[in-house]
Parts: structure tokens; C-alpha cells; sequence
């Protein structure tokens, strides 16, 4: 049996797009501003709040890379929106 995060009432996995129609709905009623909240939107505040609760480190973005299965660091500091002068800025605080 395949174990899923999300499932209904009779145990079932549920669809990508009914969790996104979901998250739409509740952003709605709790006035949550974003553009296009979905289950991407999650993933994405996810990998910031890891990035910033560790004090925007290079060790994090290294783990994040790996959980985002990021194939460069690059990739991953697009992926968060971090600018290189963000990236310096960090360096120029110690």
C-alpha cells in the first residue's frame, strides 16, 4: 500500500489539483496575498523558511538543493529568489 500525506475519507491519495482548487479557496477566505497560491506555493515558502531559520547559510542551501533534487546551488538560489547581493550581503555581515 502506498502511503500519501494527503488522503480522503476512504484512504485515497488525493489529486494535485483539488489540493491547489483547496489552497486557492483558503487563501481566499484568509485573504492571503499571493499571485497563484498552490501546492508549489508551500514548497517554495518551505525552502525560505529553511534558508532564513538558518541564518541564510550556505550549508542550508546545500541541503535544500538536495531536497529539491536541484542539480546546481544556482539553481536553488533562483528557485528562493536570492540575488547575489543578497548572497553578499550575508558574507559582508560577519
Amino acid at each position: 500500500m502506498d502511503n500519501y500525506i494527503f488522503t480522503n475519507r476512504k484512504r485515497k491519495r488525493i489529486s494535485i489539483q483539488y489540493i491547489n482548487r483547496r489552497l486557492k479557496w483558503i487563501f481566499g477566505k484568509y485573504r492571503v496575498k499571493t499571485d497563484n497560491p498552490s501546492s508549489h506555493t508551500l514548497r517554495k515558502t518551505f525552502g525560505k523558511r529553511v534558508y532564513e531559520v538558518n541564518d541564510k547559510s550556505e550549508s542550508s542551501l546545500i541541503m535544500l538543493s538536495l531536497v529539491f533534487s536541484h542539480s546546481s546551488l544556482a539553481i536553488t538560489q533562483r528557485y528562493l529568489g536570492i540575488t547575489q547581493e543578497q548572497i553578499q550581503d550575508v558574507y559582508l555581515s560577519l
